[in-house]
C-alpha cells in the first residue's frame, strides 16, 4: 500500500465559477456523460452541470421542498 502524501492548498485552484444555487451546495454525483456531474442545495434543487461549458448556468432537474442532503444516481437513469 502506498503511503499517502500530504497535499499542499497550493496544488489546487479555482478553474470556474458555476452559478445557480441560492443556498449551500451539500451533495455532488457523476452526470450522466462525461463532463457532467450533479449537485444537490439547500435550496431543494438538484442540478445538472457541463463542465464543457462552464459559463452556462445549470440546468435545473429536480426540486425538493427541503434540503437535499445526498446524491445517489440510479443506474441506467439519465
Amino acid at each position: 500500500m502506498q503511503p499517502v502524501r500530504p497535499f499542499s492548498p497550493r496544488q489546487f485552484g479555482k478553474k470556474h465559477t458555476l452559478t445557480g444555487h441560492k443556498a449551500a451546495v451539500y451533495a455532488l454525483a457523476a452526470g450522466p456523460a462525461a463532463g457532467q456531474f450533479y449537485s444537490a442545495a439547500g435550496d431543494g434543487w438538484i442540478v445538472l452541470w457541463d463542465l464543457q461549458d462552464p459559463s452556462e448556468t445549470g440546468k435545473l432537474v429536480a426540486t425538493a421542498d427541503t434540503q437535499v442532503l445526498a446524491l445517489h444516481p440510479l443506474p441506467g437513469a439519465a
